[in-house]
């Protein structure tokens, strides 16, 4: 009984593994291979009788992004899961590979949202927020501007942390740091 009990939990995990790395080949696939385009085009050509449009190309690839992202996700519980029972096993031996297992999910899951909604280009309301949080922290920095000068309280935590990135890196990369620990926030 206890045989098939270990076998049934390596088989399961192995199994998630196989599933995870073939959505992983999969998500791959139709990012980064012509012929995956082409197979989808004429098969459009063909049901629709007109070539497909560019939106839908864009829809594919995003398809291919939720497939590896999905890929990637399984393949990481499946290491977890076998790390816990291989934790359980161990414990005695190594309690720091106890705080290791959730700090890795953690990072992964950040990886995953930078990976899925990280842009290189500005989102609608960093405009507005962003020299607003730099005027907070710098007082000099436009001082006669009426906007900037608006005392909006519950902005104060975000002026403070991306005020002070976007003063020591500027406005680019203030951002990106800015979007990479809001990132992580959501992570944790």
């Amino acid at each position: 009984m206890i045989i098939c009990k270990k076998f049934e939990k390596k088989a399961t995990v192995l199994a998630v593994l196989v599933v995870g790395l073939s959505f992983i080949v999969f998500g791959v696939a139709i990012l980064y291979s012509k012929w995956v385009d082409n197979l989808f085009i004429s098969a459009i050509s063909f049901w629709r009788e007109r070539p497909p449009d560019t939106q839908m190309f864009v829809k594919l690839h995003l398809f291919g992004m939720d497939a590896l992202l999905v890929g990637v996700v399984a393949v990481v519980i499946g290491w977890l899961v076998r790390l816990k029972w291989s934790l359980v096993a161990s414990l005695a031996q190594n309690k720091r590979m106890l705080l290791a297992a959730p700090i890795c999910a953690i990072l992964l899951i950040w990886l995953l949202i930078a990976l899925k909604v990280f842009y290189f280009h500005y989102i609608s309301n960093e405009v507005d927020g962003l020299p607003f949080a730099r005027q907070f922290v710098e007082p000099n920095w436009l001082p006669n501007d009426w906007f900037l000068n608006l005392d909006i309280d519950h902005r104060d935590p975000f002026n403070l942390v991306l005020g002070t990135l976007v003063s020591c890196l500027g406005f680019q990369y203030g951002s990106y740091v800015g979007r990479l620990l809001v990132y992580l926030l959501l992570a944790i």
